[in-house]
């Protein structure tokens, strides 16, 4: 039998380079990186979203930018 399926990968550029958002590095990069979102932040150093939330936290963190700049 064959099974198919998807896997999604988070990437991320520093500088000129793009890298893997891992389950090792990703709270420190996402912190940097949504800085300007500092209550998203702190659920992701507290842990209460988590690495397999990837697509949660993008989706929240978008939603706050597009609500920040209709304001």
């Amino acid at each position: 039998r064959n099974y198919y399926g998807l896997i999604t990968v988070y990437m991320y550029e520093e500088g000129s380079t793009t890298y893997e958002l891992k389950r090792g590095n990703y709270v420190e990069v996402l912190s940097r990186d949504l800085s300007d979102k500092p209550e998203l932040v702190k659920q992701i150093v507290s842990k209460k979203l988590r690495y397999g939330d990837l697509g949660k936290i993008f989706s929240a963190y978008n939603t706050a930018v597009e609500q920040t700049s209709s304001e």
